[in-house]
């Protein structure tokens, strides 16, 4: 009896831990996760430029060292600016290598977390700039759970033109330490398509950009002489009526601004509503109306 007691104690207590385990929350996974590096890449026709960045504390691992923000800026930098140089390469498509160099390294806290951050500027020997594999093993040589995110922030001829087109290209870590960036594809009229949609699109979402357009189109019908503004109806040759909506429109923005340009009293006397479609019809009519009397 006393035997089957004692089973049943322990079914009970393995349900339970069986329990905590499935359904028991887990605070140091979620409250900490692990630091990842970072290779930003931005392509040019001559040159690849970027920035490497690496998180101290995953670093101070790595290379087996106490490092601090400070430490690796003063006495550890000499250490590991030649580490960090012995682990970055980069060749291209035919084997032959490009110049890797790093620059002046500085601190900058990146999702909670100080990393050491080294500009990179990647070269090839003929000054042109294709496809080519990067070969990195910083940190993931020592450390089976780093990631290395790289990714390309800028590339004219692929339209990667800002932040929100920014394009992974991939991961690296222990067992993958190399990655081809495809430098080579696009063309200069792919970049070009973007910047003009870009461009369009900066304008359409400002309403300021909107009515510098309107003001611009305006006054487009006038020209000015003897210090008024008039319409230019000698050049006007085909056009009989300003019936359609967008001719109305124009109209009554002219006048509205020869309201705005005249003084109060030539002003009182200028037409509104019907009246300006109407004498503008009949203006732009005229030189018509005097080509068919000559023939």
């Amino acid at each position: 009896m006393s035997g089957t007691h004692a089973v049943r104690r322990l079914l009970g207590v393995l349900a339970l831990a069986a329990v905590m385990l499935v359904g028991g929350p887990v605070p140091s996974a979620g409250a900490h996760p692990m630091s990842t590096s970072a290779v930003l890449l931005d392509v040019h026709e001559d040159r690849v430029e970027g920035e490497v960045q690496l998180p101290i504390d995953r670093l101070a691992i790595a290379v087996h060292r106490e490092l601090t923000p400070d430490s690796v800026l003063g006495a550890d930098r000499s250490f590991l600016e030649r580490y960090a140089a012995e682990h970055i390469a980069a060749g291209g498509a035919d084997g032959t290598s490009w110049t890797v160099a790093l620059g002046t390294p500085a601190v900058r806290t990146i999702d909670a977390t100080a990393h050491l951050v080294y500009p990179l500027t990647i070269r090839p020997p003929d000054g042109r700039v294709t496809d080519f594999d990067l070969k990195y093993d910083l940190v993931v040589e020592e450390l089976l759970t780093h990631r290395v995110i790289v990714t390309v922030r800028y590339d004219f001829d692929r339209g990667i033109l800002k932040s929100d087109d920014a394009e992974t290209l991939g991961v690296l870590d222990w067992d993958t330490k190399s990655l081809n960036v495809p430098a080579g594809e696009g063309s200069w009229l792919r970049g070009f398509v973007t910047t003009a949609g870009l461009g369009i699109e900066h304008v359409g979402e400002g309403a300021d950009h909107l009515l510098f357009l309107l003001m611009l189109l305006i006054p487009a019908p006038l020209v000015e002489a003897r210090g008024r503004w008039r319409t230019q109806e000698g050049e006007v040759s085909t056009l009989d009526t300003g019936s359609d909506s967008g001719s109305r429109l124009r109209l009554i923005c002219c006048r509205l601004l020869r309201l705005a340009l005249l003084p109060p009293s030539a002003a009182d006397s200028l037409p509104v509503g019907a009246e300006i479609e109407e004498q503008e019809a009949g203006s732009l009519a005229a030189p018509v109306r005097r080509q068919q009397r000559r023939r």
